[in-house]
């Protein structure tokens, strides 16, 4: 099954959500499962490593490890996630990535 997880935090924070995200990732990859992560990166530059993509975005004011994305529902990440097809597309956080998790 192909499995899209969206993420307001992944690489930019160490806490409980990303925790439970890579430990959910690496047991859902052990059953055969490919995962694809949709987060932001922590500068103005997306970028994609592996099967993490990391979309850009500017410091949170509120919550200095928090970012808010440059939203681009046209930006070429998107695209390509939305040609891949997901089977399932689970939001692991409720504020800016539920928007993409939506949208795709």
């Amino acid at each position: 099954m192909k499995i899209l997880i969206t993420s307001d935090l992944y690489t930019t924070a160490t806490n409980g959500v990303v925790t439970s995200l890579k430990n959910l990732c690496g047991e859902l990859e052990k059953k055969g499962h490919e995962v694809r992560i949709l987060s932001f990166s922590n500068n103005k530059h997306s970028r994609k490593e592996g099967n993490v993509y990391l979309l850009r975005s500017l410091p949170f004011p509120v919550y200095p490890d928090v970012r808010l994305p440059i939203f681009a529902r046209r930006h070429e990440y998107v695209k390509e996630i939305i040609a891949w097809k997901p089977d399932v597309i689970h939001s692991q956080c409720e504020y800016f990535s539920f928007v993409y998790a939506k949208y795709i």
